[in-house]
């Protein structure tokens, strides 16, 4: 509330302080939504290759439960099937390295979401630009991975050696704690630089998007969809259980089409 004088006048107030106040407040609940979704899903998607391994961090689930937690259910829903099809042949199953499409799936979901009312008249441009950012980060992750895994080897190599001088058990929960929390932050980490980064880069892109485009940005969800059932039909003899959530993807993907 605006102060003021000792004769009863409002005193002055600058005309920009409210609006400069609320884009300050309402950056920092932004970044602290960010932060949030960055531990919680880096916690999850450790379970993509260390440890349960129940395929709660599939591109379908996460992308449900950040619906959940924003209040955006349908948006959230509809990207996690198109980028659950776009992941279903390269799914991250024991050796598997690159990409990394469980967590850059969950930092295209939130931008998603995040940017879907902006991006009201131009839905499918946003889809096209999620989409490339969801493999961008993809490989990025990849390549955290492949330096997660060789910090792996030499965290056991010091087991090993410990195992060899004390000539009896050794106790390894020392040396797995260490490594899954490393994994967790490297997680948190590109999540959370993910979200931020090209957060930037659509505010950018949003002054330049002409809005005659849009309509021809619907083919990337026909593509998608269409590449998703090939996918199935080529992973269900041998993953049968992928091929189920594909079936689910396509399924939830069609009915939006529809209605």
């Amino acid at each position: 509330m605006a102060g003021q004088h000792g004769d009863g006048r409002p005193a002055y107030q600058h005309p920009h302080r409210d609006t400069y106040t609320h884009r300050i407040k309402k950056d920092q609940k932004t970044l602290a939504d960010s932060i949030f979704y960055s531990l919680l899903f880096g916690l999850i998607c450790l379970d993509q290759r260390y440890v349960f391994q129940f395929n709660i961090s599939q591109p379908l689930f996460t992308s449900t439960l950040i619906g959940l937690l924003s209040g955006h259910v349908q948006e959230a829903v509809y990207f996690g099937a198109l980028v659950q099809l776009l992941w279903l042949s390269n799914l991250p199953v024991g050796a598997s390295v690159i990409p990394d499409g469980n967590i850059a799936s969950v930092i295209g979901t939130v931008l998603y979401i995040k940017y879907s009312a902006i991006y009201a008249e131009h839905g499918y441009f946003l889809l096209l630009i999620s989409i490339f950012l969801v493999v961008l980060f993809s490989y990025v992750g990849g390549q955290l991975d492949i330096f997660a895994r060789y910090r792996n080897e030499h965290i056991m190599n010091h087991a090993l050696q410990a195992l060899k001088r004390k000539d009896k058990k050794v106790r390894l929960g020392v040396y797995i704690i260490p490594s899954l929390l490393g994994h967790f932050l490297l997680n948190a980490l590109l999540i959370l630089t993910g979200i931020e980064s090209a957060s930037w880069l659509l505010d950018i892109l949003y002054q330049k998007v002409p809005a005659i485009l849009n309509i021809h940005w619907r083919f990337v969800e026909i593509a998608l969809i269409g590449t998703g059932i090939g996918m199935i039909l080529g992973i269900y003899h041998d993953k049968k259980k992928y091929a189920l959530i594909g079936a689910a993807a396509v399924l939830i993907l069609i009915i939006r089409m529809i209605h």
